[in-house]
């Protein structure tokens, strides 16, 4: 396809302009790297390993959320993950969740979801709550990448919904 490309109405080239939306705003993220923690709850509860905040621009845009972390187990266990949301202290409620059978001793979980908060200038809280079947879980945990070196992330992304 040849000629020049302008913006024009009539789009005579078959062109069509650049939809708006899907851009990246801002990027906020959490690392923990601490040595690893035994978490025994049967209902959801907070993990205090992984959180993010951020304030949205529009009440159209929306937040990505993705989470990543190292777990372990004492006996054969089910771990449920929740990415759990707040808005302006409001408390928080699940907007997402997974449950993962193990059978190995470790296991690398990750989240994702694409939420819509619908606020603008509020303050929104991102984080990860986890409960067990049975037994013990452990975040952070160890055994395949050396003692004390495990770790976890969320990273949030506000992304443009016009």
């Amino acid at each position: 396809m040849s000629g020049i490309l302008s913006d024009n109405v009539g789009r005579a080239s078959g062109l069509m302009k650049a939809a708006g939306g899907g851009k990246i705003l801002q990027v906020v993220g959490s690392t923990v790297k601490t040595a690893q923690s035994s978490l025994t709850s049967t209902s959801h509860a907070d993990s205090l390993v992984a959180a993010a905040s951020l304030t949205p621009a529009s009440s159209s845009n929306k937040v990505y959320v993705h989470y990543s972390g190292n777990w372990g187990r004492s006996g054969a266990i089910e771990i449920h993950l929740i990415i759990a949301r707040q808005i302006d202290g409001g408390g928080y409620s699940t907007i997402a969740g997974s449950g993962k059978s193990i059978t190995l001793a470790d296991i690398h979980m990750q989240m994702m979801y694409l939420d819509s908060p619908s606020t603008a200038g509020s303050v929104v809280d991102y984080k990860i709550y986890y409960k067990v079947s049975t037994g013990t879980a452990y975040h952070n945990y160890t055994y395949s990448i050396g003692a004390g070196d495990g770790g976890s992330q969320i990273v949030i992304m506000e992304v443009d919904g016009t």
